[in-house]
């Protein structure tokens, strides 16, 4: 008998003792059909990938968000956090600082996003429940984490601010000795961590520039890694 339950929006029929679900039936096919046109999809995901790539590259090359250098110690970054993430892997309680920045201002996904809140070792988790999508993550992670990354260095504390190369520019267009003074500063990237659930300062003494200046820095990188979606 086939019975149509509203609160549920399912429609079940039952065979002897025996209960089915068509609905939940049609739902799992849904699923494994995006699965596999979509997940396993590695040329859509390759081309993301360059995509991304190309527009991180644009960045550095016109220097308006962040330059070589920026993009180069941000990459460096970004390899060395994997790695440490990496080594950590069966530690349930290290949270990575590249992910835990990425995390706190929304700029793309994570390798952690991947796993689940469990018991098990992330990795499993990765392979069980989003085995055909973390290519998709996997470059969000490394792109997306480098403009991110690439971002902070370009925000730099000079006498009582963070500026970027743009805004410092601007504000010592006419301080020849200041101008060349720019890459003795130190940048946001170096100046901050993460800690119980935020990103502060690592000296106090900072924290109000970083609060006056953390959403700027924040909404720039997450519209740059948006805008690398193409």
């Amino acid at each position: 008998m086939n019975v149509y339950d509203v609160k549920l929006n399912s429609i079940t029929f039952s065979i002897g003792e025996r209960e089915y679900n068509i609905t939940k039936l049609f739902n799992n096919l849904r699923i494994y059909g995006t699965l596999r046109n979509l997940g396993l999809n590695f040329a859509c995901a390759f081309t993301g990938f360059f995509t991304a790539l190309h527009s991180h590259l644009v960045n550095a090359i016109t220097g308006r968000y962040y330059d070589f250098s920026d993009a180069a110690a941000g990459f460096k970054d970004l390899v060395y956090d994997t790695f440490k993430y990496g080594i950590n892997a069966g530690n349930k309680h290290y949270k990575s600082p590249q992910m835990a920045a990425m995390d706190y201002f929304e700029v793309g996904s994570t390798l952690e996003s991947l796993s689940r809140n469990t018991n098990r070792n992330r990795w499993l988790n990765v392979l069980q429940n989003e085995w055909a999508f973390g290519i998709y993550s996997m470059s969000d992670y490394f792109i997306k984490g480098q403009i991110l990354n690439s971002v902070m260095y370009n925000y730099r504390y000079v006498n009582g601010e963070f500026l970027s190369s743009e805004e410092f520019k601007r504000k010592y267009s006419n301080d020849e000795v200041m101008l060349n003074q720019w890459n003795t500063f130190r940048s946001s990237r170096d100046l901050v961590e993460y800690k119980n659930g935020n990103i502060v300062t690592k000296d106090p003494a900072y924290q109000k520039a970083w609060d006056a200046k953390k959403e700027t820095i924040g909404n720039t990188a997450r519209n740059l890694a948006q805008s690398a979606d193409g």
